[in-house]
């Protein structure tokens, strides 16, 4: 985090604008620093991303360290695109396919966007037949976006995603507090500012 205090200048066509002020910048944001901070941050797109959470196991971290030295002296060969965006095909079943990929991963995530995530999972799968010199979409490009979905949940919001997975499911907020285990009138609270809070985003259909 870095905290500066000044006069800011920003030019565009339009123009030219000074504003002074003081910021804090926070680069390689974690999640939960992100939560403890959402509140003071200007203009982040930390949210208009599909973040991908994932904690390394002790042994990938031993891996890792082990192999410290050994990419150090790697080296890198440069990529060869011959494959350009334009030139891999989308079949009709890959559509439908992102599709339902984007309906679970805006639950999983607390995205407001379907079809902001629909663009994103086509990117990736569209990345990956690049990078593998295919000019299709292929079933590897699909079990890699199978292998990401279950990394979407934000491991520091499972309660609230779990209200809104049931939440999305139909069910009641009684029935969210039997399935949770917890009591009906200590909770009852909660989960319906939980669920006001995903309607107000467009994240759950407003009644």
């Amino acid at each position: 985090m870095k905290a500066s205090e000044g006069l800011y200048i920003y030019s565009d066509f339009r123009g030219t604008n000074e504003v002074k002020a003081s910021f804090s910048l926070i680069a390689n944001i974690t999640p939960d620093s992100y939560f403890r901070n959402r509140k003071k941050l200007l203009g982040n797109t930390f949210t208009e991303r599909c973040a991908v959470y994932h904690q390394l196991t002790d042994e990938e971290m031993s891996e890792a360290t082990l192999n410290r030295d050994k990419r150090a002296i790697m080296k890198m060969e440069p990529f060869e695109q011959t494959i350009k965006e334009e030139d891999v095909e989308t079949i009709r079943e890959d559509i439908i396919r992102f599709n339902e990929y984007a309906k679970r991963w805006k639950i999983y995530g607390a995205y407001s966007s379907s079809s902001a995530l629909f663009d994103m999972i086509k990117s990736m799968a569209v990345a990956y037949a690049i990078l593998d010199g295919q000019d299709r979409i292929t079933e590897e490009a699909h079990r890699f976006l199978s292998m990401l979905e279950s990394h979407i949940r934000n491991p520091f919001e499972s309660v609230r995603l779990r209200i809104l997975e049931l939440a999305h499911q139909g069910l009641s907020i009684r029935e969210i507090c039997s399935i949770l285990n917890k009591d009906y009138n200590n909770y009852r609270l909660y989960v319906s500012k939980i669920i006001r809070e995903y309607r107000r985003k467009g994240i759950l259909p407003s009644t």
